[in-house]
């Protein structure tokens, strides 16, 4: 488990979901591949098959190089940048092509939210809080955190989160 490797990967002061699942599969019966393919009905761009391939090893290896063990990788969503997480390692990764340059924008802005006490997802606490550039590719590690599902979060739970997140913002 988390706490056996030395650092912690206690639930965030809050249940708002961070990232939507999209994973890559062919299964047309199961939710993610109902959620791409309404991403696809709706045109939303997603990474193609061709650099997701390249964005998924760059990751691999950006964690790699950092002393993250990372032999595997699942793809939570694909839009206009690629989400993972990356096992064994157990880091969400966030992978765009260098060109986007917003990367640094999302670290920047995660950082004060956080800093307001603001309900938002952790960088990842074992390597330097920045924008990796690997292959063309972007990359930021966080920490990663397992989906709740909306039955497991209280209406007036959520509600307080998206306030104090709203609050956090105006700062």
């Amino acid at each position: 488990m988390a706490a056996d490797r030395g650092f912690s990967r206690a639930a965030p002061p809050f249940a708002l979901p961070r990232f939507f699942i999209d994973a890559l599969v062919s299964c047309p019966g199961c939710t993610a591949w109902r959620v791409r393919q309404r991403s696809r009905e709706r045109g939303q761009a997603t990474v193609q098959a061709s650099e997701a391939s390249r964005a998924v090893a760059a990751a691999m290896s950006t964690a790699s190089s950092l002393g993250l063990a990372a032999g595997d990788a699942i793809v939570l969503q694909n839009s206009n940048k690629l989400t993972l997480r990356l096992l064994p390692c157990d880091v969400l990764a966030r992978v765009a092509p260098v060109a986007h340059q917003v990367a640094q924008f999302e670290i920047d802005l995660a950082q004060r939210l956080a800093g307001s006490g603001s309900p938002v997802a952790a960088l990842e606490p074992r390597v330097d809080p920045r924008v990796y550039e690997r292959d063309g590719f972007a990359v930021t590690l966080w920490t990663y955190y397992e989906s709740l599902s909306p039955r497991e979060v209280a209406p007036a739970d959520y509600a307080n989160a998206l306030e104090r997140l709203h609050a956090g913002m105006r700062r």
